[in-house]
């Protein structure tokens, strides 16, 4: 053997051994502990123990088969990640499918996993659209800053979550609730004669359905004074009657006004319903002057009192008493020939071209408090409007010329 070819087989040998080493660096063992969990429909998680290998492992080879027995083919060829887990979607319902997994490292694939597993996806559920909308959707005062909202949930088969209600101020909707589960809520914090508009939204994992139908709601006030509370004496009592007070409200008893409130000696008080118009006060003390106090009230609160005039009750009275001194500071002022005018209620909106019996109230009204000096014709024309302005401006009430709630509220505190 020449020295030449000693070399060469050393060489060779030597390449050999070399070539065995570097394929026992290749991992020498399948992934193994393979889990398969069908998280949803369309979607299987992958996890395994991690293969231990030097070089150490970095990443594995993802192959699934389906059908089952037709054969493995690559989803992944190369996850480029040593963590030993893999999410497998955008599969199809109901589907069975199986896995098998390869480590890889830097001298290239080991052996696959032995026992390839498998899995089935899960049974799509049905679509189920937003819901309906709520249904009987209502806005209640409960005072003159609170209202209480209620609606009815849509069929359960829609699987309402969750409700969104809208709130409208004087302008355009904004969110007031942007989730709540109950089908009720109070809002608060609101304005005494404020106007407010509400709609409300069901809410499932589809999304959001179309609002319900529109409530609005004018907040309630306290009603104006009653008119004219007048005291006359009996044996050991009082009668006490007034005109009816007013308040402009759609959520109060007829009227606006609940009821009334009359207060007598010792600040002992009873309370009258709103159709009643006199109460009888007992157990006063005949030869004793005694004056009361009469109030209005309703949902948003109470009037100011009224005083009437004194009585003295005796054991035999033809009269009332009256003291011309005992109008309370808290009523409107009386015009000067109040005692010559007729008594007439202002029930309904009077404004430019009205006719009738109430325009002519209106003027004598007018005339007799000082704001109008035109002739008594009946017709609401440029000289009435003027005097209604005037008298607006007088009780700080708008002058817009219109005979509305508030401005019938003073001329009835005035009878």
């Amino acid at each position: 053997m020449t020295r030449a070819t000693y070399l060469f087989l050393i060489v060779a040998l030597l390449g050999s051994v070399g070539l065995q080493y570097a394929k026992a660096d290749l991992p020498t063992y399948g992934p193994y502990g393979i889990n398969a969990v069908a998280v949803s429909a369309s979607e299987i998680d992958l996890t395994w123990n991690a293969v231990d290998a030097t070089p150490g492992v970095t990443g594995y080879r993802i192959e699934r088969e389906f059908p089952v027995g037709s054969g493995f083919s690559t989803i992944v060829a190369n996850t480029n990640s040593a963590s030993p887990s893999y999410a497998d979607t955008n599969l199809s319902p109901n589907t069975t499918y199986s896995y098998r997994i390869t480590a890889i490292n830097s001298d290239g694939l080991g052996l696959p996993s032995a026992n390839p597993v498998i899995a089935t996806t899960l049974v799509a559920s049905p679509y189920v659209p937003p819901p309906d909308p709520p249904q009987g959707l209502t806005a209640v005062p409960t005072s003159g800053s609170q209202l209480n909202l209620s609606w009815t949930a849509p069929p359960a088969s829609q699987n309402t979550a969750a409700y969104k209600i809208d709130r409208a101020v004087g302008g355009g909707f904004g969110t007031l609730v942007a989730s709540t589960t109950a089908t009720s809520y109070t809002d608060t914090n609101l304005s005494p004669g404020g106007q407010y508009a509400y709609r409300v939204y069901a809410m499932n994992a589809a999304g959001t359905g179309s609002p319900s139908v529109i409530v609005y709601a004018t907040m309630p006030v306290p009603p104006s004074p009653p008119g004219n509370p007048t005291a006359v004496a009996g044996d050991g009592k009082a009668t006490v009657s007034w005109l009816p007070a007013y308040a402009p409200s759609a959520y109060a008893l007829p009227g606006g006004v609940a009821g009334y409130i009359v207060t007598g000696p010792g600040s002992s008080s009873v309370s009258v319903p709103s159709g009643t118009l006199s109460t009888t006060v007992t157990g006063l003390t005949n030869g004793v002057s005694y004056s009361f106090y009469v109030s209005a009230q309703n949902v948003a609160g109470q009037s100011s009192a009224v005083q009437t005039n004194s009585v003295v009750p005796a054991t035999s009275t033809p009269q009332a008493v009256v003291s011309t001194s005992s109008a309370s500071s808290t009523s409107p002022a009386l015009p000067a020939n109040h005692s010559s005018l007729p008594a007439f209620y202002f029930s309904f909106a009077l404004q430019q071209g009205s006719r009738g019996q109430a325009v002519t109230a209106l003027q004598n009204r007018l005339t007799g408090a000082g704001f109008y000096s035109g002739p008594i014709t009946g017709y609401f024309g440029l000289l009435t409007k003027a005097g209604v302005e005037a008298y607006q401006r007088a009780h700080h009430v708008s002058a817009i010329g219109v005979v509305g709630p508030l401005t019938r509220a003073y001329l009835n505190a005035n009878l």
